[in-house]
């Protein structure tokens, strides 16, 4: 898991070698969009708000630490290669990332994983994932809630300020229609918080 932790995506290569024995290699891939990130921030916003992206099904936290005037990935949610965006629910208790994963898999329903591609779905499949209940829409907006909150934490720690006021970049691929449910209700998820939340429109090179 620690190997899943220091990469964007994989890349799988199948070959075959000289002696026709087949294998696969497993390479790992980083995002260029979001290596070059904290450097297009500081080039293109005047108000230094702290800044998260969401891609595939994690997120990265980009934002200025103590005493610092340039952004920079915040570590403690792993720096440039960011945290899985899963939740495992038990009761009170709350896991987050890479473990929350780890463990959704011991515990099927007891765990939600791919956040990011739930909030694109419809209300139909959310009643599929057994850990959303009774009242998938709701549940499914609370634990976005919960996982954004969890974000915030860290970025109190890393900037020793409160957060009042949050960007987000999506590199989502949904095709419109669950673009618009995922959008709608990630922005129903800060209806609780009282914090002021912006979508970036930066431009992405074809």
């Amino acid at each position: 898991m620690q190997d899943d932790q220091s990469r964007h995506r994989s890349k799988i290569i199948f070959r075959i070698d000289s002696q026709n024995f087949p294998y696969l290699c497993v390479k790992p891939v980083l995002i260029d969009l979001i290596q070059d990130l904290p450097a297009k921030l500081d080039e293109n916003l005047t108000k230094k708000i702290p800044v998260i992206v969401f891609c595939d099904n994690f997120s990265v936290i980009v934002a200025r630490k103590k005493g610092e005037e340039s952004y920079n990935y915040l570590e403690k949610w792993n720096g440039l290669y960011g945290h899985d965006a899963s939740i495992y629910v038990d009761g009170n208790r709350r896991e987050f990332g890479w473990k929350a994963r780890d463990l959704k898999y011991l515990s099927p329903g007891s765990g939600v994983i791919d956040m990011l591609t739930l909030l694109s779905k419809s209300v139909e499949d959310l009643k599929m994932e057994p850990a959303l209940g009774r009242d998938p829409e709701t549940t499914l907006i609370k634990f976005m809630t919960e996982l954004i909150k969890e974000h915030f934490e860290v970025i109190r720690e890393e900037t020793g300020e409160a957060v009042v006021e949050i960007a987000f970049w999506n590199l989502v691929n949904f095709d419109p229609e669950p673009y618009n449910r995922y959008k709608s209700r990630l922005i129903k998820s800060f209806d609780s918080l009282g914090i002021v939340c912006h979508i970036l429109q930066l431009e992405i090179p074809e």
